[in-house]
This record gives C-alpha cells, sequence and structure tokens, in this order.
C-alpha cells in the first residue's frame, strides 16, 4: 500500500516489459478501482489521490530503480497539494483584505481588492488582486484553449526584512496588464483593454495611456506586530467631470478646475511689447496692429523682461493722466456753457425784433 498523509494526489507511470497481459489494478479512496493494461511498447500513467492500494498477479512483484527497469519509474510525481488554497468568497483562505476605486479610461470607476496571505515561511506573504470580483492576470498559455486565453488569478509574492520594513528588492512587482474592464452586465463596456508583456507592455506607465495596465505602488507598508490596519490610500485615476472655474495666475497660466476635483494647467497668456508703441496703427474696437514705424512685436511671459504681470477678474483701471483729463473736462464743460449762453442770447434778439414788427 503507497499512500500520502497530506492527500497528495500519486502519479505512476508503467514501463512492462514482461507479457501484454500483465495488469496493474489502481484502487484509490473512492473504492473505484483501475485496471490497467501493460503492453511491450508504451509506458502507461496513472493519477490518483489520497490512499492508493495495489493488486497484482501471482508471481508479479514491485520494483523502483533509477536506471528505470521497475514498474515504477523513479522519481514518483506529486502534485503538491495546497492546504487552505485561497478563495476570495472564504475569509478562512486569506488574512486581511482591501479595496479601493479604480478608473479605466473611460472614467468608469470599479472597485479593485488586494488580499493578503501569510506564508508558512517566516516575514513571507501573498498579495492577490481582483478587479469587480474578476481574475486580472496573464492568461497561462500552457493550458488547452479557451483557458490559455482566460485572465488567471493575479498572484504576487511580498517580502518582509527583519526589521518589518518591506523588501522591494526581493518582493514581486504589482503590476497589472491584464485588466479588461466590463459593465455590470459583465460585457466589455469599451474602454482600453489590457496588455500584455508578451504583446510589448512596458513600466513605468506613460502618458499618454494606450492600455488598461497599471502598477500597484507598496512603499511604505510594513509588518509589525499589531493589528491589520490601512492608514492611507492614494491613487492617481479621477472619473469624468466638467469645467467649473478657470483662473489665470500673475504670470499668465490658465488654471481649471472640475467637478471630479481635478485641476489642470491649459496654458500660458502671452505678452508682447513694442519699440515704438506710438507707430502702432488703431484698426476699431481698442485693436492695434504693427507697423513699419513701431517695428516688430517682441513676445514673453508675464512678469519677464520689461513686461507687466496679469491680474485675473478685475476690471482694467485708467491708464490716464486723471487730473489732466478733468482739465479737459472742465476746458469742455464751460465752452459747452459759453456756446449755450450764445444761442440764449441769439434767441432772444430774434424774438425782440419779431415783437416789433
Amino acid at each position: 500500500m503507497v499512500s500520502s498523509s497530506r492527500g497528495d494526489d500519486l502519479q505512476f507511470t508503467i514501463n512492462n516489459t514482461g507479457l501484454a497481459a500483465d495488469t496493474l489494478s489502481v484502487t484509490g479512496t473512492s473504492g473505484a478501482a483501475v485496471t490497467i493494461l501493460g503492453n511491450n511498447s508504451n509506458g502507461l500513467s496513472a493519477t490518483v489521490g489520497g490512499t492508493l492500494d495495489l493488486t497484482m498477479d501471482e508471481g508479479v512483484t514491485i520494483s523502483s530503480t533509477n536506471a528505470g527497469t521497475g514498474l515504477f519509474v523513479d522519481p514518483v510525481l506529486t502534485v503538491n497539494f495546497v492546504d487552505n488554497t485561497f478563495d476570495p468568497d472564504d475569509q478562512d483562505t486569506y488574512n486581511h483584505a482591501t479595496s479601493m476605486n479604480v478608473f479605466d479610461s473611460l472614467g468608469n470607476a470599479h472597485v479593485m481588492s488586494l488580499y493578503f496571505v501569510k506564508e508558512s515561511p517566516p516575514n513571507n506573504w501573498t498579495a492577490y488582486a481582483l478587479i469587480d470580483g474578476e481574475d486580472i492576470g496573464e492568461p497561462n498559455t500552457a493550458l488547452p484553449s479557451p483557458q490559455n486565453t482566460q485572465a488567471s488569478r493575479a498572484s504576487f509574492r511580498l517580502f518582509f526584512n527583519d526589521d518589518g520594513s518591506f523588501n522591494a528588492t526581493t518582493s514581486d512587482p504589482l503590476q497589472v496588464t491584464y485588466w479588461n474592464p466590463i459593465n455590470e452586465q459583465g460585457l466589455s463596456n469599451g474602454a482600453q483593454s489590457g496588455l500584455t508583456f508578451a504583446s510589448g507592455a512596458s513600466f513605468p506607465i506613460t502618458d499618454p495611456l494606450t492600455s488598461s495596465n497599471f502598477e500597484i505602488d507598496l512603499e511604505g507598508i510594513t509588518q509589525f506586530g499589531s493589528t491589520f490596519a490601512v492608514n492611507d490610500i492614494t491613487q492617481d485615476g479621477y472619473t469624468t467631470g466638467r469645467l467649473t472655474n478657470v483662473d489665470v495666475s500673475p504670470v499668465g497660466i490658465i488654471f481649471a478646475r472640475y467637478t471630479n476635483g481635478q485641476s489642470r494647467s491649459l496654458g500660458q497668456v502671452a505678452l508682447a511689447n513694442f519699440r515704438n508703441q506710438q507707430g502702432l496703427q488703431p484698426i476699431g474696437n481698442t485693436a492695434w496692429v504693427e507697423t513699419f514705424t513701431s517695428g516688430n512685436p517682441i513676445t514673453g511671459t508675464p512678469g519677464s523682461s520689461a513686461l507687466g504681470v496679469l491680474q485675473s477678474g478685475a476690471l482694467e483701471e485708467s491708464n490716464v493722466d486723471l487730473s489732466e483729463e478733468l482739465v479737459a473736462l472742465i476746458e469742455a464743460q464751460r465752452n459747452f456753457q459759453a456756446n449755450s449762453k450764445t444761442i440764449q442770447t441769439e434767441d432772444a434778439i430774434t424774438q425782440s425784433i419779431i415783437n416789433i414788427r
């Protein structure tokens, strides 16, 4: 009887060098017996789990040699049995979990969940990542179709130093390369899809984006003897937004604010100066054009060289001599009054002449 105390699957390959009628009966813990017929040309294999009972014909013996001439070819191949295989739906299979919002290229929000599993070697962990409850790992191309094109479970090995600090050198980079955003119906929502390493994925991510790939930075994560807690989560994705406000700085930078909390510089205002400003030609509506006399414009940013600065949200103050303009206004008023008096006198003389007639 051959058995595994851990419940491993035991795989045996039969190389038959005797009669074609030789048989091997394999009985697993379920009690179902499988009889394997030997032949002179091909080796046969069987995989069973748990306890294995072998029943052989009279006169047949079991031997296992390095030369591979026995009934079992060395070494006996086993598939490792994993205790408490990770299952996001079973809280007993992971130690801690947290989540955050991530956004696709269309601005749709998705929930990314991170699960942390403590491994048996000290200071070793495995992190699993899912988005909207779906796997986002690169497909295993060794599997048969269609499994070789389906997402696998994304897992990352994490290692900590003996002082509790994170060992980023030996840990796996948390790089997501096979996230295909879906909608509530489980169908593609039209956003950018993932780009695998085999298809040219590269990190760090460059702008503009060409895929849904992103990287999770665990800088600052620690492993101390305290209760698991998340102190801070930041991410640079954002949902769609509308323009709400525009500010212009004194140096001419146009700064836009949006409803999604984002802000962005749209550009910078440029100012122009002329060697002979009096040589500019007016074309109406306070607009002027350069002439041969004014010279070519000298452009620059506000506040540089001899150029002034800008003030946003304010009316322009008068750029003339107010005293001079006030004197001119008084003179104009007196001239108007004198002209009015002349007209009044002329009107009185005309009325007197008409009355004499």
